[in-house]
């Protein structure tokens, strides 16, 4: 079974390097109830009623596999590392209960509660972990849920602001409220008045899970939302009950003075990190895991609210030579200029990727510096790393993913509980690896990608529809452990940004489009209704340069079309042409003032919709070439010469389709 005979041992600091072995055998985490005449004994399996909730529900944690009759306490511990019971009266864990004669029980957990002097709380945003104790207090099993984090989505503008929408509770949608908004809205910032103005002169935008940061052009940061573990980087610590949080953006200190010289930023569960000028790179926040990567682990209930150099493992010196970051749940990986992978911080999952030393049966729990990644010292472009797991896009285009996998989120045709290292994702078949990938996006337990063709395709966790591919996993079997493509996004897609429970894509026309759980209003499209496949978010068109987590792309310049030439007269008007004739079908096509003379921007084989002469199609054909020639330009013009069917009285429409959504029509009357 998953962590027979782990015992539960208190929290200590170790010295750099930091490197903390537990030997447990996964978490266990599903979603379902107990299966009916269960056997005493066995696997212990911890299951809730589903996989995250609002702040003042109640969550029916359930157990099976148990021994019959068997005494046992459930310790659920909150996000900020506290343990209190779940009874509802805020009084310290944990709860108390016996297996029943199948070997399981079923406990309702008060995520608020009410204290004896009158003082109320609700759940904090985030992960609790469910450990199941004997007597001895010996792990006999463990399980997962979370608080709605993550339920939010921003925007970069084309004139350099910001917007956000979904979650406000934190203050996460930077607009001074702690509101939720299913629409878009501006995030706003104090001057040295206090009086409100926009966000302006940001490069890039990074989401965690309820606080947010904006690269700014003079290299500085700004940050948002909540900032329990000062995962904002303002020197302070927010109240860790309440919304705790800021609503507008405040600069990130660096010592008495705000931190400059930042290349780019990544905001991970309860930290953020950001890579300096000369490649150097800093974290803040929470620290509980190793995730600051300074060499030490700081109490699981603190952290550090100002930026701390990460440090190397071996040789044991401070990071340098990083091109990009991504800060996960509880770990942070890095690509070097060179594409090489290290990460740091939380692995007992394999989202370390260093894989398993000798005689090891598990990955390492907590290591506190950056190590290597197994066999990623070269190739890679880009890194993401999810909350419990870690993908690489290498320089060929393939995919690596590596981490927890119970919801096939490593996108490798299994649901094994833990990757400790590298492992194809692939593409239909295990033997296939996935290919021609030009970005990839790891969210909470799922992870999409967008191919050089600009198709979105994302596998893993789909609960909420979040894969986008129509259809919502049922909690039986809640993964995809293959890539899928997203419903209506076979082309034109230039980003992609998983959330925890949802997905967006800015398509190269620059609008932005949504997916998955709509909870609190993060789909963006005015409501709260979930989507399996993408919806467009209001108010964003043509207006943004990048989603958060992504470089800003270049501005598409709109394409115009010219044509067609005589003898062929534009649509409205019918050409009557000799059917057994040639007519040539010439046009010209423009971005901005630069001709366009490529002809694979045309969408063949070219085709004709036949119709009545009056209207109304009935079938298509394909157009034939005069003596075999195809689509070319040349004269100025495409031209291509069709060969009209001898076909008398019989009326087309011929539709040349461009591959940024563009087209021409002509009609044509056959005699």
């Amino acid at each position: 079974m998953g962590n027979m005979g782990k015992r539960r041992a208190p929290f200590s600091n170790r010295s750099q390097p930091v490197w903390f072995v537990a030997l447990l055998f996964g978490l266990l985490f599903g979603v379902g109830s107990n299966p009916a005449g269960a056997a005493c004994g066995g696997s212990p399996v911890i299951t809730t009623d589903k996989p995250d909730y609002g702040p003042t529900e109640t969550v029916v944690i359930s157990g099976t596999g148990f021994n019959c009759g068997e005494a046992v306490s459930v310790l659920v511990t909150a996000p900020d590392g506290s343990t209190r019971s779940g009874d509802g009266t805020g009084a310290a864990g944990p709860d108390s209960v016996v297996t029943d004669g199948e070997g399981a029980f079923s406990i309702d957990y008060h995520l608020s509660a009410t204290l004896a002097d009158g003082r109320t709380y609700e759940g904090q945003r985030g992960v609790y972990r469910v450990e199941v104790l004997d007597g001895s207090e010996t792990v006999l099993g463990e399980g997962s849920f979370s608080d709605a984090g993550g339920y939010f989505s921003c925007a970069l503008t084309a004139a350099g602001g910001v917007k956000c929408w979904g979650s406000g509770t934190s203050g996460s949608l930077g607009n001074g409220s702690f509101e939720n908004s299913a629409t878009p809205v501006d995030v706003i910032e104090l001057d040295g008045t206090g009086t409100p103005k926009l966000l302006d002169g940001v490069v890039q935008i990074t989401l965690g899970p309820n606080h947010a940061c904006a690269l700014t052009t003079a290299g500085g940061v700004k940050c948002w939302g909540n900032n329990s573990y000062g995962q904002l980087g303002n020197g302070t610590f927010a109240p860790i009950e309440g919304p705790g949080g800021f609503a507008t953006p405040g600069d990130v200190m660096d010592g008495s003075v705000a931190l400059t010289g930042v290349t780019q930023i990544s905001a991970g569960g309860w930290h953020t990190c950001a890579v300096i000028t000369g490649g150097r790179v800093k974290c803040w926040g929470n620290n509980g895991q190793g995730q600051l990567g300074n060499g030490t682990i700081s109490a699981s209930t603190s952290g550090i609210a100002t930026p701390v150099d990460v440090r190397e493992w071996i040789p044991a010196q401070p990071l340098t030579g990083v091109a990009q970051i991504s800060a996960g749940g509880y770990h942070t990986c890095t690509v070097s200029v060179d594409g090489a992978a290290k990460c740091w911080g939380r692995g007992v999952h394999g989202q370390l990727g260093v894989g398993l030393g000798r005689g090891e049966t598990h990955p390492a729990d907590l290591i506190g510096e950056a190590v290597n990644v197994k066999g990623m010292s070269s190739g890679v472009a880009q890194i993401s790393a999810g909350f419990e797991h870690t993908c690489a896009l290498t320089t060929a285009g393939a995919v690596k993913c590596w981490g927890r996998n119970s919801f096939g989120q490593a996108g490798h045709g299994t649901f094994t509980a833990r990757e400790p290292e590298p492992i194809d994702v692939v593409d239909g078949s295990p033997s296939i690896p996935l290919g021609g990938v030009a970005q990839i996006s790891a969210g909470g337990w799922h992870t999409c990608a967008i191919t050089t063709g600009g198709s979105a395709t994302c596998w893993g966790f789909n609960d909420s529809g979040q894969l986008g591919n129509g259809t919502v996993s049922p909690p039986t079997s809640p993964g995809i452990a293959m890539p899928v493509n997203v419903y209506g996004m076979g082309g034109g897609v230039a980003q992609i940004s998983g959330g925890w429970p949802h997905t967006c894509a800015l398509t190269t026309d620059r609008h932005v489009t949504c997916w998955g759980s709509n909870a609190q209003g993060q789909l963006g499209d005015g409501t709260y209704l979930s989507s399996a496949a993408p919806v467009d978010v209001i108010g964003l068109t043509n207006a943004v340069a990048a989603l958060w987590d992504g470089e800003p792309i270049t501005p598409v310049v709109p394409w115009t079309f010219s044509g067609f030439y005589h003898p062929v007269e534009m649509s409205g008007v019918w050409n009557t042409v000799k059917g057994g004739s040639t007519v040539p079908i010439k046009f010209q096509v423009f971005a901005g003032a630069a001709e366009l003379t490529d002809p694979s921007i045309v969408v063949q084989p070219l085709a004709a919709t036949q119709t009545a002469c009056s209207g109304g199609a009935t079938n298509t054909i394909e157009l034939t070439p005069t003596g075999g020639t195809s689509l070319r330009y040349g004269g100025g013009h495409f031209i291509f010469n069709w060969k009209t069917p001898k076909m008398p009285g019989y009326c087309y429409v011929i539709t040349v389709f461009f591959t940024n959504g563009g087209s021409l029509s002509a009609n044509f009357e056959l005699r």
